[in-house]
């Protein structure tokens, strides 16, 4: 059984709330009103699309339809309440029966219409739906279909397009687009903007837009859809108030696929315009640098794009492989390059490190895309990373220079924050750190390594326990063996040293390649720390083999507390300047950290400490 109540814009099933905003209620409403009945699409556009309301009509009126059906479980190719007559409009065709009509004088003339006067009535609709209708003509219709406005639009958050090309195999150009209009307004440097991964939990679901807002905490969503047809794109957007459920604008715009990236920039600006956001000069240089690309070298690039996101070594091959193709095809194609870029970074990386080659294509392709566009954001993020590797000496302010200039171009890439939290607690300058990862972890909730990162920063400061709870709920979907080595860290700090044990084997049962040899240094620590020598040896010489992993200084860390635990001074201390010097130069961590107890007194760790402090320091300074 089904209630909708006019005055709340509710739908009911047996008491429980169905989500329906107001627009397609209204619909709704009047459709009933005239059941059997055509009801033309400029009847609606009258009654329910004022003249005074930048609205495009089309867009929203079927966008309002779309939604109507899934409330109410009915669809095009098999209407049981819903009738389309295409290119004309709609009848709602269920049989329907008032079984609880008002008392007479309530109704109101013919003269007068049922619908400008205050009336309400029971109606079955095929004996299962029952409407309870309460129209105020006198305060209801300025209240409803008033001209909204937009006010205090701080943060905002683009909700996945739809594909409305009747293609599935069209799911990711709509994805696509939603990652691109999330880019453009990202640019907007008054303007918070959601990130699209973030976003994406959403695809498919029906959330009103006021549970969506309140849950990632915005002030307004944009939503809409996509069609493709051949190397023509139309893309219908709406911006929706959360508070009334309402579109504040919307608008439809067709071009072809070479002018895609014209076509973006014009849709952000339009959207700003319409919140009030005020592009300063740049970020209107910034919205407008676009050229057209060519419409297959777009489709690679989206392809190849949205397998990035994955970073498994499979996925990452076809990114490869995709985001090649596109600057094959188009030579000038800057954000193909970036992002090529960034595939060329994970596969040396997390991959492949011994194959240099990567790495080197890594840094031709950043080059290339800044060649291209010197503003574009990404490309300064992929360089800050390859400027943060082993072989480049892991230049911690370079790369931080280049983090920090990507933000200025676009303050809303969570990764970019993300990257230069992760630099910041590895140079010891943990608050700063703090900050940056929780500001990725606002614009992207679903960014997991940037939340794990959080635990990293507690457990430098000795939170061990609120670290251990992070590590154990944030799931990495890649580096599973740095997740398992934070947790046995987390473990033994707690002095739960069976735990540890227990962890570091689950670990490298699950994952006994132990990249960059994370696992096997761990366990050399829990052996040192429970005294077994003889074991701890063994492990350190296993852990080496990851010597060329960019993660090895937290290795060459362990490796050098269990020597510490088993007072090996001189190699303690020569593992720890191994540790600082490929990237982990943590002075708070050698300062605090209870395994390197045994150091203390020795007069090449003081030396080693005084000189960690005064590069701590000028960090600070400078930073």
């Amino acid at each position: 059984m089904f209630e909708a109540d006019l005055s709340t814009s509710e739908l009911r099933k047996n008491g429980l709330k169905i989500k329906l905003q107001e627009q397609p209620f209204q619909i709704l409403a009047l459709l009933l009103e005239h059941r059997g009945e055509l009801v033309t699409r400029e009847e609606l556009r009258k009654e329910l699309w004022p003249a005074d309301t930048f609205v495009d009509f089309d867009v929203g009126l079927n966008v309002a339809i779309k939604k109507l059906r899934d409330a109410i479980g009915d669809s095009a190719e098999n209407s049981r309440f819903l009738e389309t007559i295409p290119r004309h409009g709609y009848r709602f065709i269920a049989r329907v029966e008032e079984v609880a009509p008002v008392a007479e004088e309530s109704r109101p003339s013919e003269k007068t219409g049922r619908r400008n006067a205050i009336w309400a009535s029971t109606l079955v609709v095929s004996g299962a739906l029952i409407l309870l209708l309460g129209l105020n003509a006198g305060g209801l219709r300025s209240r409803f279909w008033g001209k909204p406005k937009a006010s205090a639009v701080r943060s905002i958050a683009v909700l996945p397009l739809e594909n409305l090309s009747g293609d599935s195999t069209q799911n990711y150009f709509a994805d696509g687009m939603t990652d691109a209009l999330t880019t453009k307004l990202a640019e907007i440097g008054d303007l918070m903007v959601i990130s699209r991964a973030a976003a994406m939990h959403y695809k498919g679901r029906q959330e009103l837009p006021g549970e969506i807002a309140r849950q990632l905490h915005v002030d307004a969503l944009v939503e809409g859809s996509v069609v493709r047809s051949g190397n023509r794109v139309r893309i219908a957007a709406q911006l929706v108030d959360p508070a009334t459920n309402r579109n504040i604008w919307s608008k439809s715009y067709e071009r072809d696929l070479g002018d895609i990236m014209i076509l973006q920039s014009e849709v952000a600006r339009a959207i700003a315009t319409e919140i009030e956001g005020k592009l300063r000069p740049r970020e209107q240089a910034l919205q407008s640098r676009t050229v057209p690309v060519k419409p297959e070298a777009y489709d690679y690039y989206l392809r190849g794009h949205l397998y990035s996101y994955r970073e498994s070594s499979t996925d990452n091959e076809v990114a490869i492989g995709m985001l090649e193709r596109a600057i094959a095809l188009d030579s000038d194609f800057a954000p193909a390059y970036a992002e090529l870029a960034d595939a060329y970074r994970v596969r040396f990386t997390q991959f492949a490190p011994q194959e240099k080659q990567w790495e080197e294509k890594a840094f031709q392709a950043t080059d290339k895309a800044l060649s291209l566009d010197p503003a574009l954001a990404e490309a300064y993020v992929a360089r800050g990373f390859l400027l943060w590797t082993p072989s480049k000496g892991f230049q911690h302010k370079e790369a931080i220079q280049n983090y920090r200039h990507a933000l200025s171009l676009n303050p809303n890439l969570d990764e970019a924050h993300h990257y230069l939290g992760n630099i910041y607690i590895h140079i010891g300058l943990l608050d700063a750190g703090m900050a940056e990862l929780q500001r990725a972890v606002a614009l992207n909730p679903s960014n997991t390594p940037a939340r794990a990162r959080i635990g990293v920063a507690l457990l430098y400061q000795g939170k061990c326990e609120q670290a251990l709870a992070i590590f154990q709920s944030a799931l990495w979907e890649a580096n599973q063996t740095l997740r398992g080595y934070q947790i046995a860290w987390s473990l033994l700090c707690l002095g739960r040293t069976e735990e540890a044990f227990a962890t570091v084997e689950e670990y490298l049962k699950k994952y006994p390649a132990d990249e960059g040899g994370l696992l096997s240094s761990m366990q050399a620590l829990l052996c040192a720390a429970t005294r077994k020598e003889r074991l701890a040896e063994v492990q350190i010489r296993l852990a080496q083999k990851g010597r060329d992993f960019i993660h090895f200084h937290h290795t060459a860390y362990n490796i050098a507390s269990a020597y510490a635990l088993m007072h090996k001074d001189e190699s303690a201390i020569q593992w720890l300047k191994t540790a600082a010097g490929e990237g982990f130069p943590c002075y708070p961590v050698f300062a605090r950290d209870p395994n390197l107890a045994n150091l203390r007194n020795d007069p090449g760790f003081a030396r080693f400490i005084v000189d960690q402090r005064k590069q701590w320091e000028s960090y600070k300074a400078a930073l």
